[in-house]
């Protein structure tokens, strides 16, 4: 699941958008990996 996560990040900022789209993408991919991980590992 990891590795697809990453995966999906590299085409998310490679893919040629715009600065501000890929900067609302990565701090958007950020907050559901921290959610992905709290609820993980801290329930």
């Amino acid at each position: 699941m990891f590795v697809e996560l990453v995966s999906k990040i590299y085409q998310i900022l490679y893919v040629g958008k715009r600065s501000d789209d890929v900067y609302a993408a990565e701090s958007d991919m950020w907050l559901h990996l921290n959610m992905f991980l709290n609820r993980r590992y801290f329930e």
